[in-house]
């Protein structure tokens, strides 16, 4: 197990498509992780905004699902750095404290997506695994 913060590099191939879950929700995050590395995905976890900026310009993943709420810094700050770096950048934001005011600011701000956080585990991670296909998909002309 990682601790909050750190690199999971567990399915780490160089063929494996790179995600990268920033979200302090260390239940949820642990929750996405577990769906997206069992579908052979190569998982990076940041519990913090500046962290996930970081693993970003480190990485550069092919997509990121990003928690708006975060204590360091909103998921909007943190949308902008990343859109600075990489104008091409995959996001799908996601929040358990979902609102349509936030949902568009970061749909304008460049998020491919908005997802909100459910307590039923299981919608969730067929929610996260069809967007996950979808937008790479999408990107990789499939």
């Amino acid at each position: 197990m990682t601790l909050p913060g750190e690199i999971d590099l567990e399915n780490n191939t160089d063929s494996a498509q790179t995600i990268l879950i920033v979200d302090d929700d260390i239940r949820f995050h642990n929750l996405m992780h577990d769906v997206l590395s069992v579908q052979g995905y190569r998982v990076l976890k940041a519990s913090s905004g500046q962290t996930g900026v970081e693993l970003y310009r480190e990485n550069y993943p092919d997509l990121v699902f990003l928690d708006l709420s975060m204590p360091d810094m909103n998921g909007l700050q943190v949308l902008d750095a990343i859109q600075e770096m990489d104008e091409n950048a995959i996001v799908i934001v996601i929040t358990a404290y979902g609102t349509v005011e936030l949902a568009v600011a970061a749909m304008q701000q460049g998020a491919v997506d908005f997802v909100e956080k459910l307590d039923d585990t299981t919608n969730i991670q067929e929610t996260l695994f069809r967007k996950v296909e979808t937008v790479l998909e999408d990107v990789n002309g499939e």
